[in-house]
This record gives structure tokens, C-alpha cells and sequence, in this order.
């Protein structure tokens, strides 16, 4: 057998150890494997049906609106307030209010030079409207709406009667226009329509490719702590480094066992997550076409491919941190700050106007972030493609590197749990 099978055969038998170390704990496979798949769809599509359900069960109830003079309020308005539409996209989403005349103690309460009303504040009412002002031709009349922002159902019933009071004012401007015999178009000499004609989805191509990334990285987290700080605080590192086999080939099998089961798990997490994304408006009445997806059958396969280095980058760096560390304690103390730094560069790629550059596309993790953002959205380059995968693979190959030199200092691998931690700044 030459040297190069050799070494082949030991790395092999590494990764499978190493590997099924992991997969002995069941726990950690089931949240890393089995859990996106249920807990995402459960969670967005759970998340807008919940929130349809509340905002139905508030339409069905009335709510009390005080006003002040209602006796002067116009009866064509008042008809249009009995019943208003907060939600413009949702018209099946209609609240039915209960005007009222405000009681005298809340006149003599002087509510105008107070910073709250009592009675928003007490849930007695869901708006005031404080007073009805005169309409006076050739003047606007303007209509204060008070409501606790505290509460939705406040919030809403405040922008139902805000929509009222512009539709009641469009309906007397066109009779006013029909009184002088003009014609309503005149008033919109000009107007403009904007069409969108690219790929649907930009919010979900921003969401979706922040969260694969954040994904990416917590799925290496748990099985590099494992393999690093975890079997030291076992004891059986002792054991694995008296094996006959360099300790390069030991760091590469548990880089390569840390690899796959993250890259395993990104991949079920990019899959649950297109999945759902994809089909989030079909589980609401009124849709969010924001959140559709369109995409080529091969954008995925692109888009997996570029977590590759990713994942074998956020590998690398975890497993070497937990190798630092003396205890499982220790090392989740290093890593968790390296989830909170892994994430900006993420969370950056999400601001507006931050566009995949050759220049960004060097920038570790967020060049990532703005490709897969690009391939969803359709706006992505063959050149991005290749700088970001490029430089991934080359920051990758230098934590591989970096967890193959640790493996060849004893004072890391022999480090007491008492021992002085390392100065990582």
C-alpha cells in the first residue's frame, strides 16, 4: 500500500470514529438534523397563521370609539366609521365600532393637556376622537385620532378610522368637483405606476440567505465542542492521540466529521427554509407576495455549493477554539462570542444598498451572504461567484491548517482545566 493510500485509509477511519462520537448523542443529532425540518415551517407558517387567527378573533369583537360632539359628525362619515378596514390588503378584515359621545368626567379631565387619556390607557375605549370640526368650504377641517399604541387592537381601529376619513374626503371632493362641473381626472393631470418586473422575493432572498448563513455556522458549533472540549473533559483524547496514525490525519477526521454533519445539517436547513418560503403565502387569506420564491432548479445546487467552503471555514474555526479549550464550559465561553462576530458580516449583508462587489466578494462570510442573495433574487454574476467561492475555500484551507498545527502542540492537547486559558485579543 503507498503512503498516499495510506494516509487516505487513515482519515477515513478518523472521520468514521469521529463520526460516530456524534452520532452516539441523539439529542444533539435530533436538533441538528431532524429539528429544521419541522421546527421552521411550524415556525414562519405557524407565525402568520397565528397572527391572522388574532387579528380575525379582534374583527369579531366591537370596540368603543368616545367622540366628542358626536351629534355634529356628518351622517355619511359616521356610516363610514360603524364599520372600518385597517388591513388595505385584507378587506374580509373588518372591525365594527360602537361610537359614542365622550362622557362628561372626560371633559372635565382637560385630556388635551395630559400626555395620556385614562381611558385608552384603562382599555375603556379603543380611539377618541377629542372633537368634530366644522367643515368650512375653502378650509381643512382636521380630524385628531387618539389611540394607545400599547395595543393592537387601539392601533388598528386608529388606522380604520384614519382610512375612513380619507376615503369620506375623496368621496366630497368629487362631489364638490361634480358641483362646479369639473371633471374628478383633473385633479390627476399626471400619475405613475410602478411595476416590478424582476424575480419575485427580494425580502425572502434577504431573509433566507442571512438565515442559512447563521444556520451554517450554529450547526458547527455543537459537534466541534463535542469532538474538541467535550472528549477532553471525557478523557478519551489521551487514548485517540496513542493510535498509530499522525495527529494530522487525527485533526482532518475530526475536521472532516464536524464538516459533514454541518454541511448535512445547512443542507436539511436550506431545504426547510426554501420549502417554506416558498409556500408562506398560500397559508395566509391575504398573502405575502413578498416572501414567494423563484428560482431555477439549479440556484439551490449553486447556492450549496457555495456553503461548502463556508461550512468547512465556520468547521475549522470552531473546532479550533474548542480545541483550546480544557472544558465544555470553556469552550462554549470561546465559541459564543465567535457566533455573535460570525453574524455581523450576515446581518450586514442585509442593510440596503450592499450589493456583491469584487471587492466584497473577498470579504469573508459576507460575500457569501450577498451571492446567495444574488441567486435568489437573480441579480448574481458567473465572476461573484467565483471570487466568493475562491476566497471561502482559501480562508477555509487556512482553518484546516491552523487545527492541523494545533495538533501538534502538547501544551494545547495536554492543557488542564486549571491551567492559564490563552489570550485570544
Amino acid at each position: 500500500m503507498s503512503t498516499r493510500q495510506a494516509w487516505t485509509s487513515a482519515l477515513w477511519v478518523a472521520t468514521r470514529k469521529e463520526l460516530r462520537e456524534i452520532v452516539r448523542d441523539k439529542r444533539s443529532l435530533y436538533v441538528l438534523l431532524l429539528l429544521p425540518i419541522v421546527l421552521y415551517p411550524l415556525l414562519l407558517v405557524g407565525s402568520l397563521l397565528a397572527a391572522n387567527a388574532q387579528v380575525t378573533k379582534l374583527a369579531k369583537a366591537k370596540h368603543v370609539v368616545w367622540v366628542q360632539g358626536l351629534e355634529r359628525l356628518p351622517a355619511e362619515l359616521r356610516e363610514r366609521l360603524s364599520v372600518v378596514q385597517p388591513i388595505p390588503d385584507q378587506p374580509e378584515k373588518k372591525f365594527r365600532l360602537e361610537l359614542e359621545e365622550a362622557p362628561p368626567e372626560f371633559l372635565a379631565e382637560a385630556p388635551e393637556v395630559s400626555e395620556w387619556d385614562e381611558a385608552l390607557i384603562r382599555q375603556r375605549v379603543a380611539a377618541i376622537l377629542p372633537a368634530v370640526p366644522e367643515l368650512v368650504r375653502d378650509q381643512t377641517a382636521s380630524f385628531e385620532v387618539r389611540y394607545n399604541g400599547a395595543r393592537d387592537a387601539s392601533g388598528l381601529v386608529s388606522r380604520g378610522i384614519s382610512r375612513s376619513i380619507q376615503e369620506w374626503r375623496e368621496s366630497l371632493v368629487a362631489a364638490r368637483l361634480e358641483e362646479e362641473g369639473i371633471a374628478a381626472a383633473a385633479l390627476r393631470p399626471v400619475e405613475s405606476v410602478r411595476v416590478d418586473r424582476g424575480p419575485p422575493g427580494a425580502l425572502a432572498a434577504r431573509t433566507l440567505s442571512l438565515l442559512v448563513v447563521i444556520l451554517a455556522l450554529s450547526s458547527a458549533f455543537y459537534p466541534a465542542l463535542d469532538l474538541g472540549a467535550g472528549e477532553k473533559e471525557r478523557g478519551t483524547l489521551e487514548t485517540w492521540l496513542l493510535a498509530p496514525v499522525p495527529r494530522v490525519v487525527i485533526a482532518m477526521g475530526k475536521v472532516g466529521a464536524t464538516f459533514l454533519l454541518a454541511l448535512t445539517s445547512a443542507a436539511l436547513n436550506l431545504l426547510s427554509l426554501g420549502v417554506t418560503f416558498a409556500s408562506a403565502s398560500r397559508f395566509t387569506p391575504g398573502g405575502l407576495e413578498e416572501l414567494q420564491l423563484s428560482m431555477g432548479l439549479g440556484v439551490p445546487f449553486v447556492m450549496l455549493l457555495v456553503l461548502v467552503p463556508l461550512v468547512l471555514l465556520f468547521s475549522a474555526l470552531s473546532l479550533a477554539l474548542a480545541t483550546f479549550a480544557a472544558s465544555y464550559k470553556e469552550g462554549q465561553a470561546y465559541l459564543t462570542p465567535v457566533m455573535a462576530l460570525g453574524t455581523l458580516p450576515a446581518m450586514a449583508a442585509a442593510l440596503p444598498g450592499v450589493d456583491l462587489t469584487p471587492s466584497l466578494a473577498l470579504v469573508p462570510v459576507l460575500g457569501a451572504v450577498l451571492l446567495m442573495k444574488g441567486l435568489l433574487a437573480g441579480t448574481a454574476s458567473a465572476l461573484g461567484t467565483f471570487l466568493v467561492f475562491g476566497s471561502s475555500l482559501a480562508y477555509a484551507a487556512l482553518g484546516v491548517r491552523w487545527v492541523a498545527a494545533l495538533y501538534e502542540r502538547e501544551e494545547v492537547l495536554w492543557r488542564p482545566a486549571a491551567a492559564q486559558a490563552p489570550d485570544l485579543f
